[in-house]
């Protein structure tokens, strides 16, 4: 019967004493979770996400399945995802900034567009986007406008007045455009007069070249009675002076030259 109970008897120590670790032990697990919890809430507040997940898995891991931390471990992820969102939105909208700021229309939309990826329909990112495109678009045409601008006035120094003439009319009521297109008129009636009086003059001399053949003093007996000196020098200064026109405007052509070398031959050989 002694022995009977000295088993219960040390059973129930036994009990006892691990009631008591049990007792410690769930106490220290709370005096735990209670810590980690204050600290998790305090680091929440104070935006450290990191810390906050932590020490919500810390109070979780003491008392499992608890509302609180599992509630605070959820919100400090959302808080630091939404903050991660917004460090990267930030971060591509002040590219983008900086990009519109340097006139880099490509780069700010892109920039925009990598906004818009994060924050979807942002007035922010839509309005930089919006703006550089329009910017982008208007230095298009202006560089398309400097390029056209910059042939005609090719067409034109290369005597191409039809060309030239072309492109300025797909300016119509621009001031740069329509400048060149009056110069370029002036420059085209220019060259139909020194063509008309290079034709004009080469006639006359064929029509004194051709009665000279006929007789040696037709010259003197055709509308022409008086084939002196001034009217040589007349020919040869104005054959001179239209060829070296001629040769400035770029209108000399391998044709005209030969009937400008070989009107200047005739009046040597007939006048």
């Amino acid at each position: 019967a002694n022995r009977s109970g000295d088993a219960a008897a040390t059973k129930l120590k036994a009990d006892a004493q691990q009631s008591q670790a049990d007792a410690v032990a769930q106490a220290e697990r709370e005096q735990k979770y209670t810590a980690a919890m204050t600290a998790g809430q305090k680091a929440y507040a104070g935006k450290d996400y990191a810390t906050a997940i932590q020490q919500a898995d810390a109070a979780l891991a003491n008392r499992s399945g608890d509302a609180a931390a599992t509630k605070l471990k959820a919100d400090a992820q959302q808080a630091q995802a939404n903050a991660e969102r917004e460090q990267k939105y930030n971060a591509v909208m002040t590219a983008g900034l900086k990009a519109f700021g340097l006139k880099d229309y490509a780069g700010a939309i892109a920039q925009a567009d990598a906004a818009l990826k994060i924050k979807s329909d942002d007035p922010d990112a839509t309005k930089l986007k919006t703006e550089a495109t329009g910017l982008q678009a208007a230095a298009r045409t202006a560089a398309q406008k400097k390029k056209d601008l910059e042939e005609a006035q090719g067409f034109m120094v290369a005597a191409k007045y039809l060309e030239a003439l072309g492109i300025c009319n797909k300016y119509l009521k621009d001031a740069d455009f329509d400048r060149l297109s009056k110069t370029i008129v002036v420059k085209q009636a220019d060259y139909n007069d020194s063509v008309k009086e290079f034709e004009t003059l080469l006639v006359n001399f064929n029509v004194i070249k051709a009665s000279a053949a006929t007789h040696p003093d037709a010259k003197k007996e055709t509308m022409f009675p008086s084939i002196d000196d001034q009217y040589r020098e007349t020919c040869k200064s104005t054959t001179v002076r239209l060829e070296s026109k001629f040769r400035d405007n770029n209108w000399l052509t391998p044709e005209r030259q030969k009937n400008f070398t070989a009107l200047a031959k005739s009046i040597k050989n007939y006048l």
